[in-house]
């Protein structure tokens, strides 16, 4: 079950984390076209890690995809341990004749029992050329499950594949204070960010992991809606800051809390 994906961002300056990387996996940096909400960006030309900074966040922010994957996240839990992941996948692989089907059986059930949103994109046909992909849960959630046939994605893109090969991706995408938190899980370990992944994975292999619930969905109304305004506003909270001073801003603030 190795992880597929990870993202995260580094407590460090990008002059350090550009020198471990090459110290670990030397070879060219070359330019990479930066994802937003960065300016520039950075791609190892052999193992294809990216490094991306600029803009309103001062910390690099790294990127390890496909068979690379599990190379980059070990570096980057060994060199960095304090990271702060946004998104980590890990995926298990099988080939089995009309496993997709058996599988999404054993899944199906326990998502919709929780509640979770089921999509499933391709052609149903028996004779289809196009895979199939189940989605558990939706776009917006912290966690989801993809299954899909990876012998058709494969054959699909003129890649050599194997009749069956069926994968299980579990995406997170970890809120706040538990992008720390994943950074210190295994592959097992994140599918216990949901009670619901945490009974697929059992009810797929036999493996049990704690359930770590999301303690900030617990918070009350006020602060819940405090913490959005502050997400929303505290760009402009900060710009204001940089052009008058903090002082100037909690002044005007305990104007407005007193009334005045």
């Amino acid at each position: 079950m190795p992880f597929d994906y990870y993202a995260a961002t580094l407590p460090a300056s990008v002059s350090h984390a550009e020198a471990m990387l090459l110290e670990a996996f030397p070879g060219p940096l070359d330019p990479a076209k930066p994802v937003r909400p960065f300016t520039q960006g950075k791609q190892h030309r052999e193992q294809g890690f990216r490094l991306y900074h600029g803009g309103v966040n001062p910390h690099p922010f790294f990127v390890a995809s496909g068979p690379e994957t599990p190379l980059g996240a070990e570096f980057i839990r060994r060199v960095y341990p304090a990271h702060r992941v946004a998104r980590a996948d890990v995926a298990i692989d099988t080939i089995e004749e009309g496993g997709f089907d058996r599988i999404v059986g054993l899944i199906d059930p326990i998502a919709r029992k929780a509640g979770v949103k089921v999509t499933m994109v391709g052609d149903p046909a028996e004779t289809r050329t196009t895979g199939r992909t189940m989605y558990f849960g939706a776009w917006s959630s912290d966690v989801r499950l993809y299954v899909y046939e990876k012998d058709k994605e494969q054959e699909a893109k003129g890649l050599p594949f194997h009749p069956g090969h069926l994968r299980v991706e579990l995406r997170t995408k970890p809120r706040k204070d538990r992008k720390s938190l994943a950074a210190t899980l295994d592959e097992d370990g994140l599918w216990g960010l949901s009670a619901w992944t945490k009974e697929v994975l059992e009810t797929l292999d036999g493996t049990v992991v704690p359930f770590l619930p999301d303690q900030s969905k617990r918070k009350s109304t006020v602060e819940r809606a405090f913490e959005h305004m502050l997400d929303q506003y505290g760009g402009t909270m900060k710009a204001f800051c940089e052009e008058y001073s903090r002082e100037i801003m909690f002044g005007r603030i305990a104007a407005c809390l007193d009334g005045e």
